[in-house]
């Protein structure tokens, strides 16, 4: 309810421009006091907030605005008068927006032009290979001019929650827009938000504010890795992500290289014979073996988007999700890729993972920089020759399979007698620079993020190593998940001399799973083998000779 005072407040506002309609300037006034100003360009008929260009022109305002008659336009290099204006005839400010609209799912959308609120020309869109491109408008769709009424005193829609539609020829009431949360991040790129909480998005946006140039590039390439973005009719490109995700993108944006792993991290691991991966991711792929069989591909709306995801639960009903997205042209041929990655996954990729957090070791950070060949190095260890130029895009293709490879925890728990969800995401890598001959396909040096610590501080095993034996990057790209279990494993039972396994379980972290299943006597002989090159490279210190229903592993 306005107040007495507020009530006795008139508001006004004046216009100057030139000639040819390429800029104006707005006066905003209180009982004849001057309050504030806008400049504005003007492109293609829509204004356009922005500094102060050259003038020669200016308004000239009387103290007691409301007692006179006249205002003088007033050359300001000269200080002559230009032209007067009457009151009457004071042109009106014309308030030029642009509204879209969008109906995921009808994948139709309407763009409209307003002048001081009223549709004066409005076409259709839909969103074709993630452009948004002109389409005719749809049959089922009658509709008048509409009237959408503008805030007072604002320039724009920026300030409004929401926006209501009008018929106005009726005055009908035809929807509500909400109005999404946005991070503009450079003039061209912008970050929607999936659902809506304002104290975060705003604390987020204040952090976009304060990135650097690069670091905003970072931002929004890090967002497009997970979320194809779509490129508007004005050539902008837009990219939907969830809160979570920008706030964590964010926190491994700002990681410093000169921050190192705690010390804390060691206590677990035993440095002259181990590295250490941290229990809070080392806990999640632990459950890989049992995702992987259970994983399912997926299209994303229209698009050539594909995601591989799974979910499995933990031992206390937590749920676990697996994603990995791809892109392809058909869904034959995202099937061929899916099949590809899943192996990959199995094996060479999460060899490549591990020799990762040796890096970060031995860097003693979670965010380094390292050459290509280095990290090659890294993961076969025993190998002398050097590395041509398919090997290198090979591996460095590994990489850029596993950033866009992450877990999904969520877990719900009860906090003063209040139900309560948490949900957060881990990436198993993301590389923030490359450097390097462009033409050679593969960067020579590259600045990777091996684990966000930032958005996982409050989880309480985040700093906490799971101890990998140095020799475990000896073993063969088939033995490494078997090898990585195993010791994930002798890590969460930090007391016990042996690790017990269920024959068919142990076979799935081998993976023998199919050949178990067709010729269950080769199997036994395959896992005997490998258990045999585990104990070689001292991951486990000793195995029973006979493949029983119950395998006792001896690792201490």
């Amino acid at each position: 309810m306005p107040t007495q005072e507020n009530e006795q407040i008139k508001r006004q506002v004046c216009e100057t421009g030139n000639k040819e309609n390429t800029w104006k300037k707005y006066f905003y006034l209180e009982n004849g006091v001057l309050v504030g100003e806008k400049f504005v360009k003007i492109e293609n008929g829509i204004e356009i907030p922005c500094e102060e260009g050259p003038t020669t022109h200016s308004m000239s305002l009387p103290q007691n605005f409301e007692n006179e008659e006249k205002i003088n336009i007033v050359n300001t290099i000269t200080g002559e008068v230009s032209c007067t204006l009457t009151k009457e005839n004071i042109p009106q400010p014309k308030k030029i927006e642009c509204v879209k609209i969008y109906n995921q799912t009808k994948n139709i959308g309407e763009r409209h032009w307003l002048e001081n609120g009223v549709d004066v020309h409005y076409e259709y869109f839909t969103v074709e290979n993630n452009k948004e491109v002109i389409c005719e408008p749809p049959k089922d769709e009658v509709r008048g001019a509409i009237f959408v009424p503008l805030p007072e005193n604002i320039s724009d829609f920026s300030s409004a929650k929401e926006l209501s539609i009008f018929d106005s020829s009726t005055g009908e009431h035809l929807r509500t827009i909400q109005k999404p949360k946005i991070i503009n991040v450079g003039n061209k790129s912008e970050i929607h938000f999936k659902e809506e909480d304002s104290k975060i998005t705003e604390e987020l946006i204040l952090k976009v504010n304060e990135l650097s140039s690069d670091e905003k590039e970072k931002l929004i390439e890090s967002i497009q890795k997970t979320c194809e973005p779509v490129t508007t009719l004005e050539g902008k490109q837009i990219s939907t992500s969830t809160i979570d995700q920008v706030a964590q993108t964010i926190g491994m944006i700002l990681t410093n290289e000169s921050e190192e792993i705690p010390s804390e991290f060691y206590d677990t691991v035993n440095s002259k014979e181990e590295f250490g991966i941290s229990r809070v991711v080392a806990d999640k792929v632990y459950n890989l073996p049992r995702l992987l069989e259970n994983a399912q591909l997926v299209r994303q709306g229209d698009t050539s988007t594909y995601i591989i995801q799974a979910e499995v639960k933990d031992s206390y009903n937590n749920s676990i999700r697996l994603e990995h997205r791809l892109q392809a042209t058909s869904e034959e041929e995202a099937k061929r890729i899916a099949h590809v990655v899943l192996k990959k996954l199995k094996g060479i990729q999460i060899k490549i993972w591990t020799a990762c957090w040796k890096m970060a070791n031995t860097k003693e950070r979670l965010t380094f920089t390292c050459r290509l060949s280095e990290l090659m190095k890294y993961c076969n260890p025993s190998r002398e020759a050097h590395y041509n130029s398919a090997e290198r895009l090979e591996f460095y293709e590994h990489l850029r399979s596993l950033e866009n490879t992450k877990f999904v925890y969520t877990r719900n728990y009860k906090e003063r007698n209040k139900d309560k969800v948490e949900s957060y995401e881990i990436r198993l890598l993301e590389i923030h620079r490359r450097s390097g001959d462009k033409n050679e396909g593969t960067p020579q040096e590259l600045t990777m993020t091996i684990l966000n610590a930032p958005a996982l501080q409050k989880q309480k095993t985040t700093f906490l190593g799971v101890g990998i034996k140095h020799k475990t990057l000896e073993l063969h790209a088939d033995d490494a998940m078997l090898a990585n279990l195993i010791q994930t494993r002798k890590n969460q039972n930090m007391k016990a001399p042996y690790l017990k396994f269920e024959r068919n379980s142990l076979m799935e972290i081998a993976g023998l799973s199919l050949t178990n299943k067709s010729k269950k006597a080769h199997a036994n002989k395959l896992l005997l083998e490998k258990l045999a090159r585990l104990q070689e490279k001292g991951v486990i210190l000793n195995f029973p000779k006979r493949v029983n229903d119950i395998i006792s592993l001896k690792v201490r």
